[in-house]
């Protein structure tokens, strides 16, 4: 019971903010559900642009991808097409 009273107090302190960082924030590199997320694209969808080298990514394991926001957004960029009046 005493335990219980304690964790809700805690909850509702001023002083008590949750750590809500994000991979981007952290160390600067994207997981693939992040780049799926941002560009709101199925993570399989981005499975097929690493598989046709369309996005850069760096292979940091055997199975394990990052991807650098900016390299991302540069990449894809070329996908843009604007109105031709």
């Amino acid at each position: 019971m005493r335990a219980r009273k304690h964790a809700s107090k805690l909850a509702t302190s001023s002083r008590f903010t949750p750590l809500q960082h994000t991979t981007e924030e952290r160390d600067g590199l994207w997981q693939k559900k992040d780049v799926a997320a941002f560009f709101r694209i199925s993570e399989r969808s981005v499975e097929t642009l690493v598989s046709q080298r369309q996005i850069p990514f760096l292979r940091l394991g055997h199975r394990t991808l990052r991807f650098r926001k900016a390299d991302v957004l540069r990449a894809l960029n070329r996908f843009t097409t604007t109105e031709i009046s």
